[in-house]
């Protein structure tokens, strides 16, 4: 995931790593949908995983109230997928399906309530 700074500045070096992560990760899935597998020599220079099984981890995502999405009811506690780019200094977060206008955060109040 990807932070930006109090005053909203994104770090491109971060941007830059994260994008030529995901542009890989694209180039081998449209390579599978071809139907073109990894080679014997892909997999002998590739790192190799023994007596492995499959898990979930926990990732960065957001939970709150959503309005506005095409699949999830009005104001329903909801959570996001992962989140790759929080920018609170400028209202938005970049999830991996969309991108969300950040409102306020749990527990805060709007600045005319809070007289």
């Amino acid at each position: 995931m990807i932070m930006a700074s109090k005053s909203g500045l994104l770090n491109s070096h971060g941007l830059d790593t994260e994008i030529a992560r995901l542009e890989a990760l694209l180039a081998d899935l449209l390579r599978l949908r071809r139907g073109e597998h990894p080679s014997p020599a892909e997999l002998a220079m590739a790192p190799s995983i023994d007596q492995w099984i499959v898990v979930e981890r926990k990732v960065p995502s957001l939970v709150g109230l959503i309005q506005g999405h095409p699949h999830i009811p009005q104001l329903r506690l909801s959570q996001t997928s992962d989140v790759e780019v929080i920018n609170e200094a400028r209202g938005y977060a970049r999830t991996r399906s969309r991108l969300y206008a950040l409102g306020l955060r749990q527990g805060e109040t709007a600045p005319e309530d809070r007289q």
